[in-house]
């Protein structure tokens, strides 16, 4: 599965599970490798780094499902309940997880206003 797929499985995983994905060239991308995984009470006190070497070699940490979702959820806040096209919702989530911040195009006309 990669990023793209995951994204638009969204829905289908546990609020808690943790994404790990590959990096391409430094970068996180749509079709970069994805893992879900159900962290542990331990698991979640360790750093994302050695748990994903243990549990998803090749890839980082991402994003948890719930913040995901909840990227998401504000684009449609921010587009008049307009839901974001795969595309966009993959671009949005993906500069999220790497910048801890929203892309311009996530405001809408809020951003104009």
């Amino acid at each position: 599965m990669d990023i793209r797929e995951a994204i638009a499985a969204l829905h289908e995983f546990h609020e808690n599970d943790t994404l790990f994905a590959e990096r391409i060239a430094g970068h996180f991308r749509p079709e970069s490798r994805v893992v879900a995984l159900k962290l542990s009470d331990y698991e979640a006190e360790r750093p994302v780094s050695e748990v994903a070497a243990a549990r998803a070699p090749g890839t980082d940490y991402l994003l948890e499902v719930h913040i995901a979702r909840e990227v998401i959820e504000g684009w449609r806040f921010n587009h008049g309940g307009a839901a974001p096209t795969l595309e966009e919702a993959v671009e949005c989530v993906i500069y999220y997880a790497e910048n801890d911040a929203y892309p311009e195009q996530f405001f809408g006309d809020r951003a104009r206003q």
